[in-house]
């Protein structure tokens, strides 16, 4: 087995020791290299870096949100290789409970499901998929009141439980244990209610240059940035995916993509 190499960081001096102490119970068998914040970014444009991690200490306020514009968080968000996101928040290093994988019927979404399970294997924890419905995304607020109408929600319904069905499949083929959640509502609140500090969420990202959307509309940043959880944000590779043939035909693709994208 190749030996991860960790690339760990923090924006004060005085958070390395929750990285080291995370990384000490949670790896410890990776080979931990300290690095300067300043130099990340060398480790963050390094396509070759296959086998590396990158785990930043980042600096939360009061509430355990992070500042959404600062050139730290862009970095992570561009980044080629994953990156894991501690916080200096109140015991930062308590055990993990699960992992949570939201998705949303996207290849890009669905690329963080074989990471989220080598993981749940190495640290022996459950995953726990998520999919978000967000009603006023879906129906225009014209039909909002129209029976008619809310069949579409329920197709969504059928197609969200048969990718979910499909993404327990592969995970339990690893021999990890699994669950899986729709939920109706806003999408980023609905994801805030589910994730736990105990929690470990993996997610994906485009990466730059994603058909022209601010990062600040991506679902991934705005669930780092607000949830006091350890995450893992990778980017996704084009062309790639961890569903099975006929994923893809999903009916509520094309909705998602017109606004309600979660990557």
């Amino acid at each position: 087995m190749t030996t991860t190499t960790i690339h760990l960081a923090a924006e004060r001096p005085e958070l390395m020791q929750i990285g080291q102490d995370f990384c000490a119970t949670m790896l410890p068998d990776a080979l931990v290299q300290p690095s300067e914040l300043a130099n990340l970014t060398m480790f963050m444009d390094d396509p070759e870096a296959e086998h590396d991690l990158i785990v930043l200490v980042m600096h939360a306020d009061e509430n355990g949100q992070l500042t959404p514009n600062s050139a730290t968080v862009q970095s992570i968000m561009t980044s080629t290789i994953p990156v894991l996101v501690l916080r200096d928040t109140p015991n930062p290093n308590h055990p993990l409970q699960r992992i949570v994988v939201p998705l949303d019927g996207s290849t890009t979404a669905s690329q963080a499901i074989p990471v989220a399970s080598r993981i749940a294997r190495r640290l022996h924890l459950p995953v726990q998929f998520v999919m978000v419905i967000d009603p006023s995304r879906v129906i225009p607020p014209a039909y909002t009141y129209d029976p008619d109408a809310w069949s579409l929600i329920e197709d969504l319904r059928e197609t969200s439980h048969w990718a979910l069905q499909q993404s327990e499949e592969i995970i339990r083929r690893d021999g990890v244990q699994v669950d899986s959640s729709i939920v109706f509502g806003p999408i980023n609140a609905s994801l805030q209610a589910m994730i736990d500090p105990t929690d470990l969420v993996v997610m994906c990202t485009h990466g730059p240059k994603r058909h022209g959307l601010r990062y600040s509309d991506s679902v991934t940043q705005r669930t780092l940035v607000a949830i006091p959880a350890p995450m893992i944000v990778m980017r996704a590779s084009q062309g790639q995916s961890a569903i099975q043939e006929g994923y893809a035909a999903c009916s509520w693709i094309e909705p998602l993509r017109n606004g309600v994208q979660m990557a």
